[in-house]
């Protein structure tokens, strides 16, 4: 399959700045995109006869997943919750997906208080906690065999592991980064840690590094730290080139990381104060600019710059995507922008608000349709794209 390319954000609108120049002696942009033979996308099949609706979804590869289904019977009174019945649908190799028995039982539906995390083929964990990143002592459930039985777990790391697993899942808990082992879907904290504070969620890229966001410990900027050695240790890339007046009038900064053919796309939003005293964007989070490396992050040249007025790409969906054609293309709330010269300039691919929101996984791009439960389209190259649809929403 080819490599999967990652990066996320949102954003919004921050004025006094002036349109970046290109660099004469910067290399030539990312190349226009031009018709070519595209990667197939995973073949997941699809299963609308299940039950209820589909509450969270993760794959180990594109042949194994695990999807956690509600189906209501009724409703309560009045914030009371909905009496539902759970199931947790399983793929497993061969080619259609097997409704199991959920863990908990019947009970009222809180569809934000349930992770589902597919550990390896057949291995799973699933959670039930209000804020997945506060386990305290909420209650955990994991199965070996493919969800024909499930036994307790711990909510907390069982232990330290020297590196992340070929293909394995990397979350983060409030003891820090950890790994979710294929073996027995427990989690281990990583021994080696990034070198950064308020560490965001640990995400891919698509030549098998993984990366984080979080803040310098020093100077409390925005940082990115990226592991070329599967967990073992963490390099900070370099400072980004953020100018006046962002630095003194963003109240909050954040940084995304995505990989394109030729380099590294870092992706900078925030939540900015306009003189005024207002803030500048309806949705809150700006995004403010794009920034370029060709030299694996050692080094950064900004490319694109929110402006005054009317600037564009503004408050942003989901995660950004490098397709194999060279392009760059962002979900916003009004539309779909794509850029094909680098990031320097978008224009608009689909207008409106986006119907589906974009997330990188282990199965390859996933598009979650935000008006149909349980519809979604998956690509491994960000250019051609596979439906597919669970449950009856």
């Amino acid at each position: 399959m080819a490599a999967l390319l990652a990066g996320a954000l949102t954003g919004c609108s921050l004025g006094g700045e002036q349109e970046p120049e290109r660099d004469p002696a910067a290399s030539d942009p990312l190349p226009a995109a031009s018709p070519a033979p595209s990667v197939e996308a995973p073949r997941v099949p699809s299963a609308p006869e299940l039950p209820g609706r589909v509450l969270g979804l993760d794959f180990a590869d594109e042949e194994h997943g695990f999807a956690l289904l509600a189906e209501c019977r009724q409703t309560l009174p009045r914030g009371a919750g909905r009496d539902c019945a759970f199931g947790v649908a399983v793929l497993d190799g061969d080619g259609a997906w097997r409704l199991r028995e959920a863990p908990m039982g019947d009970g009222d539906l809180d569809e934000f208080g349930f992770l589902v995390e597919a550990a390896s083929p057949g291995h799973a964990r699933l959670s039930a906690q209000g804020d997945p990143y506060d386990l305290g002592d909420d209650a955990v459930w994991v199965t070996r065999d493919a969800g024909r039985s499930w036994t307790s777990g711990e909510a907390r790391p069982e232990g330290t592991v020297a590196a992340i697993p070929d293909g394995a899942r990397l979350s983060l808990t409030t003891d820090g980064l950890v790994a979710l082992m294929p073996e027995t879907a427990a989690y281990r904290l990583l021994r080696e840690q990034p070198r950064l504070t308020d560490l965001g969620e640990p995400r891919p890229l698509g030549d098998g590094r993984h990366w984080v966001a979080g803040r310098d410990p020093e100077t409390g900027d925005p940082a990115l730290a990226v592991s070329r050695a599967s967990g073992r240790g963490w390099r900070t890339l370099a400072p980004l080139p953020t100018a006046p007046p962002f630095r003194n009038l963003v109240r909050h900064r954040d940084v995304w990381l995505a990989a394109g053919p030729d380099g590294l796309y870092a992706l900078e939003n925030g939540l900015s104060d306009e003189p005024d005293g207002g803030t500048s964007s309806l949705y809150g989070d700006s995004l403010l600019g794009i920034h370029v490396s060709e030299d694996d992050g050692r080094s950064w040249r900004r490319v694109w710059r929110h402006l005054d007025g009317d600037s564009r790409p503004g408050a942003l969906l989901g995660t950004p995507m490098t397709a194999t054609d060279g392009s760059l293309r962002v979900y916003g709330y009004d539309a779909i922008y794509v850029s094909r010269d680098g990031g320097y300039t978008f224009a608009v691919e689909r207008p409106g608000p986006p119907p589906e929101e974009p997330l990188l996984t282990r199965a390859g791009y996933l598009l979650t349709d935000l008006t149909n439960p349980g519809h979604y389209r998956l690509s491994a190259d960000g250019f051609t794209w596979h439906t597919v649809v669970l449950g009856g929403g």
